[in-house]
């Protein structure tokens, strides 16, 4: 008999983070909708974060490598965090609604 074996997952962290108002109902929205088809919103959000943090690293690194002489860090004071404007003043309307549902096994560019 032949046995798949398997590497532990690796351990998980959770990540609190603050969002606006309008871009959490919207997220909740979405999270049901991908529930409605069947879709891990998580594992797709745990993703889309894994990427969006190993691009802004590869950005910011390759920035300061030209700007800032290495082991200075620059800071001013309109290096703060900006605040967003409301993001999604009306809950837009949900992909079901437009007939704009990807099914997840036929890739990124299918919709129905």
């Amino acid at each position: 008999m032949k046995i798949a074996v398997r590497t532990k997952a690796e351990p998980q962290q959770t990540l609190r983070l603050r969002v606006p108002q309008s871009l959490k109902q919207h997220m909740d929205m979405t999270r049901k909708l991908a529930d409605e088809c069947g879709v891990d919103w998580n594992a797709t959000m745990v993703e889309a974060i894994a990427r969006f943090a190993t691009d802004l690293h590869s950005q910011l690194a390759q920035s300061r490598s030209k700007t800032v002489p290495k082991g200075e860090h620059q800071t001013s004071p309109g290096n703060g965090p900006r605040r967003s404007p409301n993001l999604y003043p009306d809950p837009p309307q949900s992909g079901a609604a437009r007939g704009q549902i990807r099914d997840p096994k036929l890739g990124p560019e299918a919709v129905e």
